[in-house]
């Protein structure tokens, strides 16, 4: 059976723990208008990667799939190599 949860969702460890570039990625979500200037601020004033992104998911939690796919593609363009390396056979 698979798993009905969005890749966010389903990949928030490891993608708290091994993403990199997470300022790059807020720009993205604050172009798409999916962070206000407040919570941009407010996760990039964290001080580690992982910080950043814990802080981040406080607001994951709360989109929809339309959101979530939006911010797969920023984290996509901006780290592919982790992306695919969550996507492939051995970690889904």
């Amino acid at each position: 059976m698979a798993d009905s949860k969005h890749f966010v969702d389903r990949h928030r460890e490891a993608l708290i723990s091994r993403m990199y570039a997470v300022d790059g990625v807020l720009d993205g979500l604050l172009q798409a208008n999916l962070l206000d200037d407040e919570h941009y601020d407010r996760v990039r004033c964290q001080n580690t990667s992982q910080d950043k992104m814990r802080e981040l998911y406080t607001y994951i939690r709360g989109w929809g799939n339309k959101d979530k796919d939006t911010l797969f593609n920023i984290l996509l363009n901006k780290n592919r190599p982790l992306i695919q390396d969550l996507l492939s056979p051995n970690n889904a």
